[in-house]
């Protein structure tokens, strides 16, 4: 009788250990699907698919961020590309944010455009050129702005090789997608500062310029010879 009592309770123990583990799967299944807590960072890119008004996009390529609980993801469906900011709160989850959005409704070869923040360990401002062309014959990229209205001094990025490798470039969907970030030059330690116009030139391998493009921080560049 005791060996028959003993192996009960040994049962009612494994019962109780289920229930509790089904219960517990359940409240963060209810979460997940309230919004009430997001679990993953692509999650936190939903949300700002959802204040973007983008629509679901799909995966790109990730990126650290400044620090250790934040994650940029680069995103995009056929009318648009999402750079995402991604930041772990203890008592939200993941939380994302649209840093960057750019509309490609109206097709073209050549989808880009240029982002400005800046990092606030050194002070100093970043531009990153994103986008997706489809041309093989575009090997580079090259970007200038001025960074002052009241200059005439233009300064140029470091130059941009979409044959870099896998740290700069994704290949998905008959696209070539980049993302490369450089230091504005004389801006460290200094204030942020936009640039008011920004020219970006695409480049063969050998260097020579393909084709010029012109535009705004966070909008689509245009080619020059284009009419606005």
């Amino acid at each position: 009788m005791k060996k028959t009592k003993r192996k009960k309770n040994i049962e009612t123990r494994k019962h109780k250990a289920l229930r509790r583990a089904l219960i517990c799967l359940g409240v963060l299944v209810i979460f997940s699907v309230l919004h009430l807590y997001t679990f993953t960072p692509m999650q936190g890119v939903r949300q700002s698919e959802a204040e973007a008004g983008t629509g679901q996009t799909y995966l790109i390529r990730h990126m650290g961020g400044e620090k250790w609980n934040e994650r940029d993801y680069m995103t995009a469906n056929e009318n648009a590309i999402l750079i995402t900011r991604v930041t772990f709160y203890p008592l939200l989850g993941w939380s994302g944010r649209p840093f960057g959005i750019l509309d490609c409704a109206d097709g073209g070869d050549f989808q880009a455009t240029s982002l400005v923040w800046r990092n606030y360990d050194d002070k100093a401002n970043r531009c990153i050129i994103c986008g997706r062309l489809r041309s093989r014959e575009v090997m580079g990229i090259r970007a200038e702005g001025h960074w002052d209205e009241e200059s005439e001094k233009i300064r140029t990025l470091p130059e941009v090789t979409i044959s870099g490798g896998p740290e700069i470039w994704t290949e998905k969907d008959g696209w070539r997608y980049f993302f490369a970030e450089s230091t504005v030059p004389d801006t460290e330690n200094g204030e942020m500062a936009y640039p008011t116009e920004m020219t970006v030139t695409t480049l063969d391998k050998a260097g020579n310029p393909l084709r010029q493009y012109k535009g705004s921080t966070y909008e689509r560049f245009i080619p020059v010879d284009e009419p606005q």
